[in-house]
């Protein structure tokens, strides 16, 4: 009787239902297929960063885009229901969806993103080095600076060889450092206004273009503009999706560019009207 039973109930005769599980196993362990709530940006930008939001993110093994698929060990995660990843190039537009260990979710319509701050034919790869100049000291750091809101924000990139004639066991200091995140190279640049992580290409000096950024502890991911439309930083911030962008004063700096950067900001102002 219990065989007939379960089978009346499979096929919805006594209850409605209309899927079934085993009749000895009356757990329900497996996670809900996932299903995406919010995207940050609202589209995608191929080279650039999309965050989803949503449920039953838990187990999820790789995200599905129209014409490619992103794998987990791609994404970075920063909260159970909420991921991360860089859209790969060439991804066009099209249906989204999220696969976790219980199958595939609901797909959802994604469109390209053409027009704004940061753009599908804007967006900056295979990025050079952002150096601008060079400071006038024995080390010669290279140094390079973005605008926030009319302030400078001036970084160190590293230095060369210790000067011929230098004091015995003097030292030339490395400004930046090197983080993995999700199997990715990071050249990490502190600032007291705003850290930024440039994502390096794999055996290669150039950058990806990718670029996290964190100010007042909300980390924003977004991208390098092209330098022909501006170079600046363009992030959205992984909580609500709001913009900040460092807008750059230099994208084409003249060649043998030497001084210090505060005194260049206090005297030619270049971020008055960077924005």
């Amino acid at each position: 009787m219990k065989a007939l039973y379960h089978l009346l109930v499979c096929f919805g005769l006594l209850t409605g239902l209309t899927t079934c599980k085993n009749g000895d196993d009356d757990s329900d362990s497996a996670e809900p297929l996932a299903a995406i709530e919010t995207a940050i940006p609202n589209g995608l930008i191929p080279g650039s960063a999309l965050t989803l939001k949503g449920r039953n993110f838990l187990s999820v093994t790789s995200v599905k885009l129209a014409n490619t698929t992103v794998p987990a060990s791609d994404f970075i995660r920063t909260a159970p229901d909420e991921l991360s990843f860089k859209v790969p190039m060439g991804t066009t537009a099209g249906k989204i969806c999220i696969v976790n260990q219980n199958g595939q979710g609901e797909w959802k319509d994604m469109a390209l993103i053409t027009s704004g701050v940061l753009t599908a034919d804007n967006v900056g790869v295979n990025v050079s080095s952002p150096v601008q100049g060079y400071y006038s000291d024995a080390c010669s750091p290279q140094w390079f600076m973005y605008c926030l809101n009319g302030a400078c924000l001036v970084y160190r990139r590293q230095t060369r060889a210790v000067p011929v004639g230098a004091p015995a066991g003097a030292t030339c200091e490395k400004y930046y450092s090197v983080e993995q995140i999700s199997g990715s190279s990071y050249e990490v640049y502190p600032n007291d206004r705003v850290t930024l992580k440039f994502e390096l290409k794999k055996n290669s000096q150039e950058y990806t273009g990718m670029v996290i950024m964190i100010m007042n502890g909300t980390t924003y991911l977004g991208n390098m503009v092209k330098k022909s439309s501006g170079g600046s930083l363009i992030g959205y911030s992984i909580i609500d999706g709001q913009t900040l962008k460092l807008c750059n004063p230099y994208p084409n700096p003249p060649a043998g560019f030497y001084g210090q950067p505060s005194q260049l900001c206090a005297e030619f102002k270049p971020c008055t009207n960077c924005q």
